[in-house]
């Protein structure tokens, strides 16, 4: 049986944008400590925080769903050429 790589990857970003609100971040568990500093609790946290960030820029204050708006939109060729070109 093949994983859907590409398909399990969007999945993700949509259920773990409520998690890296840039405002107020929900943490998966403890965070280690990491030389000086603090390791983050998802490897991929700082990525998909930058993009709930443009995000946020582009199209006003994200909502806990819009990580499946997202998702949706990029799937469909009219509306991701809506999307700036930076994503």
């Amino acid at each position: 049986m093949a994983v859907p790589l590409p398909v399990l990857g969007a999945w993700w970003v949509a259920y773990y944008w409520p998690f890296v609100a840039p405002s107020g971040p929900i943490w998966q568990g403890p965070r280690a400590r990491q030389g000086t500093g603090v390791r983050d609790d998802l490897a991929f946290r700082p990525v998909l925080t930058a993009l709930r960030t443009v995000w946020e820029a582009d199209f006003g204050a994200a909502r806990p769903a819009d990580g499946f708006l997202l998702i949706q939109d990029l799937r469909v060729p009219r509306k991701r050429a809506t999307y700036p070109r930076r994503w």
